[in-house]
């Protein structure tokens, strides 16, 4: 059986995708916001059910811009990166600077 475990709002738009890694977890959203969580290895003790916990996960997010609706979203969970394509022709790279 598969069942849900917690509910997360962050977008104010509908979410256009979601990319999963290990470590790293990316949406982008219509309103031309991302998020992006990163999971550190050491949280993890070795077992990959901790993944389902959000506690575990940390949230990073570039600030909202919302010039034109966003009609594509890919992301590069490696690199920290999400691309957007708005409905005016636009292309926005995103990229997340990770500070400790």
């Amino acid at each position: 059986a598969i069942r849900c475990i917690k509910n997360v709002t962050i977008h104010n738009a509908a979410v256009l995708c979601i990319n999963a890694g290990e470590y790293w977890l990316g949406t982008g959203a219509a309103d031309n916001s991302m998020s992006l969580f990163h999971r550190s290895q050491e949280r993890l003790g070795g077992h990959s059910t901790a993944a389902l916990k959000m506690s575990g996960w940390q949230l990073y997010r570039t600030p909202q811009k919302a010039v034109a609706m966003v009609r594509c979203a890919a992301s590069d969970l490696e690199r920290k990166r999400i691309c957007a394509g708005g409905r005016n022709g636009l292309l926005r790279l995103w990229d997340a600077t990770l500070t400790k």
